[in-house]
């Protein structure tokens, strides 16, 4: 009897792959072409450590984000956790960069300019976690992937 695969699980491990690739991609280019721009600038001292330590942090979930797409699409028992945790560890992050950007903004004078890019960012920054969660802690889901990566057990065999 073949296992019927939840489309949650298809849908939302190509998600986790596209999401996290595009953002391990588009980490890797700005550490490479910005990161060096930014020692040199006439940034305030804690703004290149910022901006490094951060994107570092986004490299790691991304890929974590990626391999919680990989446990959706094989229907791994640690597909779903991971997915969750990085919706939780995500949205929290969103939050703490959106405040400390803004304080570092404001503290350069660009109070407006702070309170709009923060509001932007966490708009745009929530809406994919939001979503996963969301839709990872739905209690039909929860069960139907647990039930899809049960190994199938065959029915007794008559000699």
């Amino acid at each position: 009897m073949a296992r019927n695969r939840p489309v949650v699980a298809t849908v939302f491990g190509v998600l986790n792959i596209v999401f996290g690739g595009l953002a391990v991609l588009g980490v890797l280019w700005a550490l490479a072409r910005t990161g060096p721009l930014l020692v040199r600038s006439g940034w305030q001292p804690m703004h290149p450590l910022w901006w490094v330590a951060s994107s570092c942090v986004r490299l790691l979930v991304s890929g974590v984000l990626v391999l919680a797409g990989v446990g959706l699409l094989t229907l791994r028992p640690w597909g779903r956790p991971l997915s969750i945790g990085y919706a939780i560890f995500a949205i929290a992050f969103v939050l703490a960069t959106a405040v400390v950007n803004a304080l570092l903004l404001a503290a350069r004078g660009h109070v407006v300019w702070a309170a709009a890019a923060g509001l932007a960012r966490m708009c745009v920054g929530l809406l994919y976690p939001v979503v996963l969660l969301v839709f990872m802690l739905h209690p039909s889901v929860a069960a139907a992937l647990r039930e899809a990566s049960q190994p199938q057990v065959s029915g007794p065999t008559s000699a």
